[in-house]
């Protein structure tokens, strides 16, 4: 599926304030890097992870993602939208690892080509360690967030006993007192059913149980209290 549209155009465009032949694309694109003119001191926030991030299931060509949604919400600054559908925390191959609830729904993929049972609570607490870790050596600011909820998912693999008991055991770590994140937004507890948390509330379903639609991506975007974002 889509996730957002984008445009593709001969030659070097580079100075057009409009593109010229430009084909629409309906698919993202990788970058190796892009030089932004700003005020000196200007500073940015990075929102990485997986398709919740990448804004899957949103419409399409209507930046409605939750980091695009949440830099709407910024009295100044901007959010980068760094995620990629299939990313996963603690392995390679969908790019580089960063996070992801996949780790608990593509166990096949973790050890590809052969199947191979999916990751403990504990296995994923150290690497969330690690990466926030890295992070904060580097002098940043690092917010982490919940897994989102996935019962009944049409995807096979993601709403299995262990893995709904790993993503429980996960969630109660991050929401407590010892994990290293400068702060933690509750991603789960925005677009969940209330009465029953481990799936996602109809209005925000996109319709396969595991993303949420506009509406999802918007509640988790009023989570976030913008103070910890001081761009």
């Amino acid at each position: 599926m889509p996730y957002d549209l984008g445009h593709a155009a001969p030659g070097d465009q580079l100075s057009a304030e409009n593109l010229r032949d430009a084909e629409e694309v309906p698919t993202g694109h990788f970058g190796i890097g892009a030089d932004v003119r700003a005020p000196e001191g200007t500073r940015i926030a990075v929102a990485f992870g997986d398709s919740w991030t990448e804004g899957a299931a949103t419409t399409p060509g209507r930046d409605h993602s939750f980091p695009a949604q949440l830099s709407r919400r910024l009295p100044r600054g901007w959010i980068v939208n760094q995620g990629i559908s299939g990313n996963r925390l603690l392995t390679d191959e969908i790019g580089e690892r960063l996070l992801g609830l996949n780790d608990l729904g593509m166990p096949g993929f973790r050890a590809h080509p052969e199947p191979a049972d999916g990751p403990t609570a504990a296995d994923l607490v150290a690497g969330l360690t690690t990466l926030a870790e890295r992070l904060r050596a580097a002098g940043l600011t690092v917010i982490g967030a919940t897994l989102g909820p996935c019962r009944g998912t049409v995807y096979e693999g993601y709403d299995t006993a262990s893995g709904q008991a790993a993503r429980r055991e996960v969630n109660a770590w991050l929401l407590g007192g010892t994990h290293p994140f400068h702060a933690v937004v509750d991603v789960a507890a925005a677009v969940a059913d209330p009465t029953e948390p481990e799936r996602i509330r109809a209005e925000f379903d996109s319709g396969d149980g595991l993303h949420v639609n506009d509406a999802g991506a918007k509640a988790i975007t009023d989570a976030v209290d913008l103070s910890l974002l001081r761009l």
